[in-house]
């Protein structure tokens, strides 16, 4: 008789311990979800660096102080502007190297820009917005 109140007690302590650890997972991986609703989408991300990196390129390109974008710290670093909230450091970095190299030869080759602060700044800020349902 003993012996079952034992087997019971240890049951009941069991499945208390199952059900809060339950309880501690849902809760860290719902609180998770929250800074996955902050994250830019990849087009976004991909837009931005992009146009920053090329105004950036072009800028440079103008100095006449280097021979190759290959040179310049800005390209070789990739991550200026990049903050947390907008993805992956390594995405950003590819795109705004891109941008960078396109911004530096279009400068070199004597074309007009194809983006001005104006479009990155209106990129980044339609970040922010909320999407309209259509």
């Amino acid at each position: 008789m003993n012996s079952v109140k034992v087997a019971k007690s240890i049951g009941v302590i069991l499945t208390l311990v199952i059900t809060l650890s339950m309880a501690v997972v849902t809760s860290a991986a719902t609180q998770g979800q929250g800074d996955r609703g902050n994250r830019w989408n990849g087009g976004h991300l991909s837009r931005y660096a992009f146009a920053l990196g090329y105004t950036r390129g072009y800028e440079d390109a103008g100095q006449r102080s280097h021979r190759s974008y290959r040179e310049i710290q800005r390209w070789r670093e990739g991550t200026e502007g990049w903050e947390d909230p907008m993805g992956t450091r390594t995405a950003f970095r590819d795109n705004f190297r891109r941008g960078f190299a396109r911004g530096f030869m279009d400068a070199r080759s004597g074309r007009s820009a194809r983006f001005s602060q104006g479009d990155v700044d209106r990129i980044r800020t339609e970040s922010t917005e909320p999407r309209r349902r259509r």
